[in-house]
């Protein structure tokens, strides 16, 4: 699968993929290879070190729902897409037909286009991936003040309690993107536009 070897910038192996596995990578059916591994935790960081664990822990999150907000999407997209053909087809099917074969292929129609539009509702693509941009912005905002405030702060200035704040942020962030999605998912009725 793999035919050539090399090094990154942070000394990690990247390996050149097959068309398959690229392909599987961007239809988010596989994580991809490439991203940062965490690393082994370590009692009493400096503040820099903690920061960069922090940092991290960011990409690590947002590799997550990178991946999940693309298969979201695709689901979404897929499921709104199927049920415009069916309601389409069934419509013309009735308009053509006067309750013969084609009003029988109407009826048939008309009952898959209700049971996709149960599957969204149950499966609730379109809000997942709204909640995972969301998401995003709130990571990379938080990222972007971890950053400033270690490019800003000489080293020995630091503090860990500082540090720590955005990674509770991070995690606050995780907390509201799974009550968003439970939030949501309760409130869902068939037919409902979430």
């Amino acid at each position: 699968m793999t035919t050539e070897n090399a090094v990154n910038s942070d000394g990690q192996k990247k390996t050149k993929k097959s068309w398959w596995t690229r392909f599987l990578v961007w239809a988010a059916f596989i994580p991809n290879p490439d991203e940062p591994i965490a690393k082994d935790l370590i009692p009493n960081l400096p503040p820099l070190v903690l920061a960069n664990a922090v940092t991290r822990q960011f990409y690590k999150d947002r590799n997550y729902i990178r991946l999940r907000r693309r298969r979201w999407a695709i689901g979404a997209v897929i499921i709104r897409l199927m049920a415009l053909a069916l309601s389409s087809a069934a419509t013309i099917f009735l308009g053509l037909a006067d309750l013969s074969g084609l009003a029988a292929w109407g009826f048939t129609l008309s009952a898959l286009v209700t049971t996709v539009s149960a599957l969204e509702t149950f499966f609730n693509f379109r809000s997942r991936w709204v909640s995972a941009d969301e998401a995003l912005a709130r990571w990379h905002r938080s990222e972007e003040e971890l950053q400033t405030y270690v490019n800003t702060t000489p080293v020995g200035r630091l503090l860990s309690s500082e540090i720590v704040k955005f990674d509770e942020e991070r995690r606050d962030e995780w907390s509201r993107f799974s009550q968003d999605w439970l939030s949501d998912r309760r409130s869902a009725t068939p037919g409902s536009s979430i």
